[in-house]
């Protein structure tokens, strides 16, 4: 009004910048809503990636022992077995070859 416009152009335009404004708004939730992680650890993205052990673990799968490996862009501590003659000890580098279907990871000794 002030700008010299008459009443019906400056309603015309604030529902115009009005709807705009909802729109950018509905947008930007939309997007916002997706920046959400799930954070579930998915066990088969373990898989030939390379860990420490950290628990001893018992030679010919007879004791579970713990390694700690970097999945998914964390570091994990996770249950291990493996194949190996004789038992992996503490600070041995490993590598996960296997996944068993209850989540216990089979490793070797890394070369």
């Amino acid at each position: 009004m002030d700008a010299g416009n008459t009443k019906t152009t400056t309603v015309l335009i604030s529902i115009t910048c009005g709807l705009l404004m909802m729109f950018v708004m509905a947008s930007l939730f939309y997007y916002i809503s997706k920046l959400t992680a799930s954070g579930t650890l998915r066990m088969n993205n373990a898989l030939h990636a390379i860990g420490e052990v950290y628990l001893t673990v018992g030679a010919n799968r007879s004791r579970i022992g713990k390694i700690q490996i970097k999945v998914q862009g964390a570091l994990r501590e996770l249950e291990a077995l493996t194949d190996h003659f004789e038992d992996l000890k503490q600070g041995k580098v490993v590598k996960v070859t296997e996944v068993t279907n209850n989540g216990i990871l089979i490793i070797e000794l890394q070369k």
